[in-house]
């Protein structure tokens, strides 16, 4: 009887909680339909010629006016805020509209609107109206226009045909887009990947990169996960920002960023990111969809024309390094005094790096001090022979003289850098508005800096500079070095200048100018055996390269030194000028024992090596053994072995420079050739025709296809008329990118 009861009042329960249910949807149905004559909100919702929508705190629709219901094609359809927000582009900016007061820009299928919310408390709790109206071209919004992303696409593709320089391609192509954007400020920044940061090279505007990528100068390693362009390189992502305030997961590098509206987007050659366009507007809500979308239909061929203006720079850079190098190698071979060295070598280097200023100041032990070496180029004596700097341990400039790679200001008397490196008062003194200042080593070992200021035509100055500013450095350090060992020998100087002999065989192959430097040095140092060594970094090895002076070929292939932690060799790599030891046998550092047993299985009993650097960049270790006669190494033969080395890297360098030349050259000469076919009407067949021509000379490879992939069917389609080398027996021949062994093959 129990049990009977149980499930009676069981039933009740049920039916009671299913009345109170149906009757609960059908009064919430009801109050959306008879909304009109229940009005909550005291607002005219009706009379108005856009779109309202109201709803709850909660999310929950009270109201959609019937132009709304229009927009969002709800006819027959129960709306909610997930279904509308489906038919939104962004939807969570329109979310967002629900959950607090503000404005957006969105897109309701293909209409433009402009929304915004309020919030209105009322007894049932807060509301939000969210008022739209659409957007008409002649407001300041703008409909994507294909014809004027063409024109800007054009604009750009004149830069590759004409084979505009890197500075003329970034100008065109701000100043093509800003007539069709409104912006500004605008900049094309390119991903620095020595340095692993951005690095600005063209703007139009006031300055965006003052406050957001600009490098510090200083040549230290700028932050790479700050700012909008690591934002962009990190994800390979576009960005839009209407309100620089409101996203929290990233900004700009510098707070005083005074801009509100910004858009970038990043720029790829071949799957390869290399930098990014960005604009930046004083007005928030400055930048639309649209704007972002011209934007990445433009990047491919502004990546295109940025990287072949690159390429022809670059080789243009390289040849002006060699030029400058010969140049001022040309002091090393005259005999003068030391002001006339000083003379003709800072007036050299003016002209190379385009400045008014120009000179040396050497360290000097004593005094803890640089000092300047007269005459400066630009500056009288008067003025320069009281400027020197303070570089003791405890002074300001310590960390810039034994750390920075460079330090340069476009804003001397603004730069608190400037009285640190006293540079203020010789600014104000003489007019100085921009200056650098460039560690000159040998060896490793810092022995001064170069100063240049204000660079001719009122340019600033930019990492680029800076670069090509170390290279002449470098060269200039053997310079100075030369005259000293001059000075303190006169037959090391005239066996040193038999090094100059070397530079002539630049144009040879590698092999046969390691023979002729090492043949040469160990003559210098009257020793039996001369080689050069290379660091492989992934296995930790000093490997010799043949041939190698003193040591016959097949021995020299066993001839690896590993590198041991805290051995000998890792001191050399953090900037020991050189090592020497008269009794292999009797070392006791970590690694001595095997190398020991290695240097008898070539003969080798006493031995030195001096580190080969070009700029701040260690390669390798020149090594020479057994003196003639049996004599001991000592300091002077260390000395004039890091004076070598430093002769010898340079040399290898610029063989390398000079094979890097006529590579870019090749390719450079390509590109423009390809570039202008591409700008003749040609049909599709004469097009492949071009690139497969260039491609098969410049590469220099025996077989070269082109494949196209066919969207339809997602197949990869190779024809013998699209094939250079090679022919198929069947033709067309297609890959199926959707198989499960595509991810495995050659292609990918």
């Amino acid at each position: 009887m129990s049990f009977e009861l149980l499930l009676v009042t069981v039933g009740l329960a049920g039916l009671t909680w299913l009345y109170a249910f149906t009757r609960q949807m059908a009064r919430s149905q009801a109050r959306f339909r008879s909304v009109d004559a229940k009005r909550t909100i005291p607002v005219n919702l009706l009379n108005n010629d856009g779109a309202v929508i109201v709803a709850e705190g909660r999310g929950h629709l009270i109201y959609i006016s019937p132009r709304a219901a229009e927009w969002f094609e709800l006819s027959g359809v129960e709306p909610n805020l997930t279904i509308l927000a489906s038919r939104v582009q962004p939807a969570d900016v329109f979310h967002d509209l629900f959950a607090q007061e503000g404005r957006a820009l969105l897109r309701i299928g293909m209409r433009r609107v402009e929304a915004a919310s309020y919030a209105l408390p009322t007894a049932e709790g807060q509301r939000f109206v969210v008022f739209m109206r659409e957007v008409a071209t002649s407001d300041k919004e703008e409909i994507f226009d294909t014809a004027r992303a063409l024109t800007v696409v054009q604009d750009i593709s004149k830069t590759i045909t004409i084979g505009a320089d890197l500075n003329q391609t970034m100008t065109t192509i701000l100043t093509s887009i800003s007539s069709v954007i409104e912006y500004d400020a605008g900049e094309v920044i390119l991903w620095d990947q020595t340095l692993n940061r951005p690095r600005p090279v063209g703007k139009v505007g006031n300055g965006y990169s003052n406050y957001v990528n600009s490098s510090n100068g200083n040549g230290s390693s700028a932050d790479s996960d700050s700012g909008y362009t690591s934002w962009i390189a990190r994800y390979q992502q576009p960005l839009l920002l209407n309100d620089v305030s409101v996203r929290a997961d990233v900004g700009p590098r510098s707070e005083a960023f005074p801009y509100q509206s910004y858009v970038g987007v990043p720029l790829t050659v071949s799957g390869r990111f290399i930098g990014t366009i960005e604009l930046a507007s004083n007005k928030p809500h400055a930048f639309t969809h649209e704007d972002l979308r011209l934007l990445e239909s433009v990047a491919g061929q502004a990546a295109v024309a940025i990287e072949n203006s690159r390429l022809a720079t670059e080789q243009a850079n390289r040849i002006l390094q060699l030029n400058g190098l010969q140049n001022i190698a040309q002091t090393m071979g005259e005999e003068v005094d030391k002001r006339e060295l000083y003379q003709k070598l800072h007036e050299r280097i003016a002209n190379l790096l385009n400045v008014e200023i120009c000179g040396l100041l050497l360290y000097d032990a004593n005094t803890d001090a640089l000092i300047s070496q007269l005459p400066f180029f630009g500056v009288t004596d008067a003025v320069m022979s009281l400027h020197r700097l303070d570089v003791s341990s405890k002074s300001h400039a310590h960390r810039i003289w034994q750390s920075n790679v460079w330090w340069y200001s476009n804003q001397v008397l603004n730069d608190e850098m400037s009285n640190a490196l006293n540079l203020r008062g010789l600014a104000e003194t003489i007019g100085i508005h921009n200056a650098a200042m460039i560690p000159v080593s040998i060896g490793g070992k810092r022995i001064g800096m170069l100063l240049i200021a204000n660079k001719r035509d009122d340019g600033n100055f930019t990492d680029d500079d800076m670069r090509l500013a170390s290279i002449f450095a470098t060269q200039a350090a053997i310079v100075v070095e030369n005259a000293n060992l001059y000075e303190r020998e006169r037959h090391y100087m005239a066996e040193l200048a038999n090094l100059q002999e070397i530079a002539q065989g630049v144009r040879r192959s590698p092999e046969d100018l390691i023979a002729h430097i090492t043949e040469h040095i160990a003559q210098l140092l009257e020793v039996e055996m001369c080689g050069i060594l290379l660091y492989e970094n992934e296995r930790k090895l000093l490997v010799a390269q043949s041939p190698f002076f003193g040591i016959d070929d097949e021995t020299i292939k066993f001839y690896q030194i590993p590198i041991e932690p805290e051995s000998i060799f890792v001191q050399l790599q953090e900037g020991k000028p050189y090592w020497y030891s008269n009794q292999i046998g009797l070392e006791t550092w970590a690694g001595a024992v095997s190398f020991a047993q290695l240097a008898n299985m070539a003969g080798v009993r006493k031995v030195m090596f001096a580190p080969l650097v070009v700029g701040d960049i260690q390669f390798g270790l020149l090594q020479i053994a057994n003196p003639i006669n049996e004599r001991n190494f000592n300091q002077e033969d260390g000395r004039v072995l890091s004076l070598a080395a430093t002769q010898a890297a340079v040399l290898l360098d610029n063989t390398n420079l000079h094979q890097d030349v006529e590579r870019l050259s090749r390719e450079a000469l390509a590109l423009r050739r390809i570039a202008e076919r591409l700008a003749m009407p040609l049909n599709e067949t004469e097009i492949f025709e071009t690139v497969l021509d260039e491609l098969f000379d410049v590469i220099g490879c025996e077989q070269v296809a082109i494949a196209l992939l066919d969207n339809q069917n997602g197949k990869l389609v190779y024809r013998n008329e699209m094939m250079r080398g090679i022919k198929l027996p069947q033709s067309p021949f297609e890959i199926d990118i959707y198989s499960s062994d595509f991810n495995h093959s050659p292609i990918m």
